[in-house]
């Protein structure tokens, strides 16, 4: 919790803030809506630098959740690998899997397959995060300092 005091003049600043809700939610939402576009292309890049692309699946599995607002909460997320594009897990966290494979002659084989790490949504999430933070701070202080408060 925050707690500020401002010299007796407590009722009027509260005033003049609770005034300007709407119009910090209504910039945050702009600004947030318009950094999770960024941040979807800038995912979608890194698909393309870090991993050779066979069918456009993964990078077509890649969308954009809308802005949603709360009582307490303004968020929006980017998402990947849904569908036919699960394998995208597998190169964001890389790991080991074993599977069965089945031989001409000699039946199912057991087959252990080792992937690396190739991850694009934490990766570009950590590209961008201080300019995505930047963005929101700047655009608070924007509706603040225009509402005079």
């Amino acid at each position: 919790m925050i707690e500020a005091t401002f010299n007796g003049t407590d009722a009027r600043v509260a005033q003049e803030f609770k005034a300007l809700g709407p119009k910090v939610s209504g910039n945050l939402k702009r600004t947030l809506d318009d950094q999770t576009s960024r941040l979807w292309a800038h995912v979608v890049g890194k698909l393309a630098s870090k991993l050779q692309s066979r069918t456009g699946r993964l990078a077509g599995s890649t969308r954009r959740e809308p802005v949603r607002e709360t009582e307490t909460t303004i968020e929006s997320s980017v998402q990947s690998a849904r569908g036919a594009a699960f394998y995208g897990r597998v190169h964001e966290f890389g790991g080991t899997f074993t599977y069965s494979k089945r031989a001409r002659r000699r039946g199912a084989i057991q087959v252990t397959a080792k992937y690396p790490e190739r991850s694009y949504m934490r990766a570009s999430l950590d590209d961008r995060r201080m300019t995505i933070l930047e963005a929101m701070n700047s655009s608070f202080t924007k509706v603040v300092e225009e509402g005079n408060v």
